[in-house]
């Protein structure tokens, strides 16, 4: 999973060596008070989606290394969350997305970035809405989900104040 261009996170194998990577889960997080001075806390415009992320980029770009330890032990049952997710919290993952983004990128790359997200949004919107009805009830749930988070990516898109430029 890659949310800036260069970023990386543990593929299965890695996870037995200790190593730096550019950011980790924030169900286990263990951040030195000295980087939290420096940085900040959390980003409260992001709930649920992306905060460890842009916090960890933010810490990283201070100069601190963000370190993946293996021989911690923590039992995370992860996207807990997203087993209940509703049109909100995938309007909420597209904006926290859309909101780093904006967030850490000129006001080109930002224009760019939307045109990029509009076009992707509304071909998957397109495509996705044609294999419902090319396939009502083959993979119903998976589409109706892509479906609406595309929606989600749009809205965030059209109605967020972190669009480029504003």
């Amino acid at each position: 999973m890659k949310r800036f261009p260069g970023q990386s996170y543990l593929t299965a194998k890695d996870h037995d060596k200790l190593q730096e990577v550019d950011w980790v889960v924030g169900a286990c997080m263990l951040v030195r008070r000295e980087a939290i001075n420096q940085v900040g806390l959390l980003d409260e415009n992001l709930f649920l989606y992306g905060e460890e992320i842009e916090w960890c980029f933010r810490i990283k770009k201070a100069g601190w290394k963000i370190v993946y330890f293996p021989d911690a032990r923590i039992i995370h049952y992860g996207s807990g969350s997203a087993k209940t997710q509703n049109k909100i919290s995938l309007y909420r993952q597209a904006f926290g997305e859309t909101y780093v983004y904006h967030k850490h990128h000129n006001v080109l790359s930002s224009r760019i970035y939307d045109l990029l997200i509009t076009t992707m949004a509304t071909v998957k919107l397109l495509l996705w809405g044609l294999a419902l009805i090319a396939f009502p009830n083959k993979h119903k749930a998976l589409a109706l989900t892509h479906l609406s988070y595309h929606q989600g990516v749009l809205k965030s898109l059209i109605t967020s104040k972190h669009m480029a430029g504003e």
